[in-house]
């Protein structure tokens, strides 16, 4: 996976190169919970030890998803995605037994039950729980104009 802005990884113990670092199924194919990483070295390059190198400044995506390898700035946010592989929606809303991906999407769907609409329309009046859906909405104003 090597090309323009990508960096890859070797693994310390077996030399297999991979296109991020956090891969922790790699390290228990060694018998060990992670893997001793090294950058891959660039032609004519060193190996860098465990970090690539800097550039502008951004944090680089190193943490890749073994499913479709996507990569993510951390490991919160790689644990994150997992959850769109293994299907699991660990957050029930208390009110209808609804379950979701992301505590994010819970907190959206509560609103649902109660009686606040953050996003009304100035037009009508009519509230919305989502800036999205208060813009679908002023379409069909628009479309009626």
């Amino acid at each position: 996976m090597e090309g323009p802005g990508r960096t890859t990884y070797g693994c310390g113990h077996c030399g297999a190169l991979y296109a991020a670092l956090g891969l922790e199924e790699t390290g228990a194919q060694h018998g060990e919970g992670g893997g001793a990483w090294a950058t891959a070295p660039a032609p004519g390059g060193e190996p860098a030890s465990g970090e690539p190198a800097s550039g502008s400044g951004r944090s680089k995506k190193i943490f890749g998803c073994s499913e479709c390898e996507k990569l993510f700035r951390s490991p919160r946010d790689l644990e994150r995605h997992v959850l769109v592989h293994t299907g699991e929606k660990p957050f029930p809303c208390l009110e209808c037994g609804k379950f979701f991906r992301h505590e994010c999407y819970l907190k959206r769907h509560r609103l649902l039950h109660g009686t606040e609409r953050p996003f009304p329309c100035h037009i009508c009046g009519k509230g919305f729980i989502t800036l999205s859906n208060l813009s679908r909405h002023l379409k069909l104003h628009r479309g009626m104009d």
